[in-house]
């Protein structure tokens, strides 16, 4: 039985040791998702904010294998934080006021009850 040569010279250009791509199971770990949640971001995203493009693609034409950078997980973050369900979370001026209402009139009860405290 032979050992592997590994003596062998590397293409140009190769890097010294491979660099670990962040695959869809790594993307959905960053934002505690399933995996299946990232490939249909790319799907629900593909016309109006589309996921970042990957770096590399491996496997057949018809089931690719993605993988991104690690270097641009905060780009993926940024991703996150802009996409069309999140930006409509935020806060819009209807929203704010009816939370700053919910909050003052938590406020009202909560001194309400510490002055009757304070007058028995």
């Amino acid at each position: 039985m032979s050992s592997p040569d590994t003596n062998q010279a590397k293409p140009q250009g190769a890097p010294e040791r491979p660099v670990k791509m962040l695959g869809i199971p790594q993307i959905a770990a960053l934002f505690g998702v399933e995996r299946t949640t990232v490939s249909q971001w790319r799907t629900r995203y593909a016309g109006t904010h589309p996921i970042p493009v990957a770096d590399v693609e491996v496997g057949s034409e018809a089931r690719p294998v993605s993988g991104w950078h690690p270097e641009r997980e905060e780009e993926w973050r940024e991703w996150y934080r802009t996409r069309p369900s999140e930006a409509a979370k935020r806060e819009t001026p209807g929203r704010n006021v009816r939370r700053l209402e919910a909050q003052l009139g938590a406020i009202q009860a909560e001194l309400q009850r510490a002055r009757a405290e304070q007058d028995t």
